[in-house]
């Protein structure tokens, strides 16, 4: 990793344009492999340190895999994605939970309303008479947290602990992505929903996506692998 990402480092992806005339350029990097993980193509700099944050969230659900978290169908769906906070998304973090022993009550992400006007609305008329609440299972990151929860239940360690980084299900998260990406992980800071969010590279990520997808069809891939890749 050649350390934080510098405007030297991107090049301008695409425009928008206004009745014929440029209103915004959108600037970024980007990066191609092969299946040995060689990068073959790219542009901007593509060994910049970035925080891959919801992008981890695959990885992060085999993690949770690791630790014996009992996931599978539409709750690793959800461990391994984000939602925007639908009843029906909301029922299977809390699902996750109650599986483990929990409930919405030890999530640690923020009480928010439904990302969507829609949902908003679709969950307003689904609990009248009674005012619409916000709640942590509408978080984005409901299904990872739950996920991370069911781990530390089946890990036999402190739930409550779940998001600090010696938590066994945050040193299985570092050990996930040094493994598939083939990187080495040496700072972590603190996504917006409080999770650990470990600095990575956009070459690093390629990899690791590149050998998640493999699993779905290599007979010696890891089985948390191979559920987290299909649940996608």
């Amino acid at each position: 990793m050649s350390g934080p990402i510098r405007a030297t480092d991107v090049e301008q992806l695409a425009t928008a344009s206004r009745n014929g005339f440029i209103e915004n350029r959108f600037f970024g990097s980007a990066v191609v492999v092969d299946p040995e993980g060689i990068i073959i193509a790219g542009v901007g700099d593509p060994s910049a340190g970035v925080y891959g944050r919801s992008v981890l969230k695959p990885f992060q659900a085999i993690a949770s895999l690791r630790c014996g978290a009992d996931l599978a169908g539409e709750g690793l769906a959800l461990t391994a994605g984000s939602h925007i906070g639908s009843p029906w998304h909301q029922d299977i973090a809390a699902d996750v939970l109650a599986q483990a022993g929990l409930s919405a009550a030890d999530l640690k992400c923020s009480a928010v309303y439904p990302s969507s006007a829609s949902q908003v609305a679709a969950a307003a008329l689904q609990m009248a008479p009674i005012p619409l609440e916000r709640t942590p299972l509408a978080h984005n990151c409901s299904g990872k947290h739950a996920g991370f929860l069911a781990a530390m239940v089946a890990a036999g360690a402190d739930p409550a602990t779940y998001l600090d980084d010696d938590a066994p299900i945050q040193t299985e998260v570092v050990r996930v992505l040094e493994q598939y990406c083939e990187t080495s992980i040496t700072h972590t800071g603190i996504d917006g929903c409080g999770a650990p969010t470990p600095v990575t590279t956009l070459a690093a990520l390629a990899r690791g996506f590149g050998r998640l997808g493999r699993a779905v069809h290599d007979r010696n891939a890891e089985l948390p692998a191979a559920m987290a890749a299909r649940a996608m």
